[in-house]
C-alpha cells in the first residue's frame, strides 16, 4: 500500500518498460539507488525527508520472508513517529537501519535534488488516513 501511496500508480494495472509490476520496479529502483525515478513528483515535491523515511519502511514491508517483515502494528508506530518526529527524520533512519538491517540509499542530499522539497508532511497524511474507520 505505501508503494502505491508513493507512486500513485495502481499495481493492478502498472507494468514498467521492462514488462514488470509495480512491486517489482519499486524494488527493483530502489536496489538501484534510483527510486527517484517511480515516485509521484507531487509526492516528493510536498513530503520533504519523510518520503525518504517511507521508502524505508515500504522496502522493509516488501521483503520476501514473512518473519523480516514488520507487523502492521510496527509500521503504524513508524509512521507516527515520522509524523511526531518531523525534525528528527536521521534518527528515525537510523532506528530503522538498526531494526531492519535496511542499506539504503536516497539521493545526493543536495538542496536541489529532485527527491527533496519544501511543503507538507506526507507522513501525516499517511498516518490520518490510518485512523479512519475500515
Amino acid at each position: 500500500m505505501l508503494v502505491e501511496l508513493l507512486t500513485r500508480k495502481k499495481p493492478s494495472v502498472y507494468i514498467s518498460p521492462e514488462g514488470i509490476g509495480l512491486v517489482a520496479h519499486f524494488t527493483m529502483l530502489l536496489n538501484q539507488d534510483e527510486v527517484c525515478d517511480i515516485l509521484d513528483g507531487q509526492v516528493i515535491e510536498e513530503g520533504e525527508d519523510e518520503v525518504q523515511q517511507i521508502v524505508a519502511i515500504a522496502a522493509i514491508c516488501l521483503r520476501v520472508k514473512g518473519d523480516d517483515r514488520p507487523t502492521m502494528r510496527n509500521v503504524e508506530m513508524k509512521l507516527q513517529g515520522l509524523q511526531g518526529n518531523s525534525n528528527n527524520n536521521i534518527g528515525m533512519q537510523e532506528q530503522i537501519h538498526e531494526l531492519y538491517g535496511l542499506t539504503f540509499q536516497y539521493g545526493n542530499g543536495d538542496a536541489n535534488d529532485n527527491c527533496r522539497s519544501r511543503q507538507h508532511s506526507m507522513g501525516e497524511e499517511m498516518v490520518l488516513s490510518a485512523s479512519l474507520q475500515r
